[in-house]
């Protein structure tokens, strides 16, 4: 029998996969709007600086960008919340968690470990270091994590209700 929390949670976590779903396609459909009146109007412009409908559409589609990036945030965050209940990467179809490694480094105590084992370290080359660190090698100065991350696919196009 599920926990009343985690029905609740993965219910809240749909809803919002679903809205992530419209706003990416209404930010898709009024881009393409945008471009078409850019395109439209590219001539006229110079002649009619107030060509209205072109910095009406760029301004919805602006507003739909940043709904967009705070949908995503949420669906991130609840993602996470699902995850820690149940353990499951797999959260939903089309969103997921991944863990990621990750670096603390003081450049000083790294550089000085890098001049003390590779003598032509003269500067602090961190891809190189974390590389060495991720393998397993002891770095002064670098500490791992792992950090789990939300994962939402581009195409949620599943989660879309036709408007026909």
């Amino acid at each position: 029998m599920m926990d009343t929390a985690l029905e609740e949670r993965e219910e809240s976590l749909h809803v919002e996969i679903s809205a992530l779903a419209h706003s990416r396609n209404e930010e898709q459909k009024q881009k393409a709007k945008v471009d078409y009146w850019e395109g439209e109007l590219a001539i006229y412009l110079a002649a009619y600086p107030d060509a209205k409908q072109l910095e009406e559409a760029k301004e919805v589609h602006g507003n739909l960008v940043e709904n967009t990036n705070t949908i995503v945030v949420n669906v991130r965050e609840k993602t996470l919340g699902v995850y820690k209940i149940l353990g499951h990467k797999n959260v939903y179809d089309g969103v997921s968690v991944a863990e990621y490694t990750t670096f603390e480094i003081d450049q000083d105590l790294a550089i000085a470990w890098a001049s003390e084992h590779h003598q032509k370290a003269l500067k602090l080359n961190l891809t190189e270091i974390k590389k060495v660190a991720k393998a397993g090698m002891e770095v002064h100065g670098v500490i791992l994590g792992k950090e789990n991350r939300a994962k939402i696919a581009s195409d949620l196009s599943s989660y879309l209700v036709s408007d026909e």
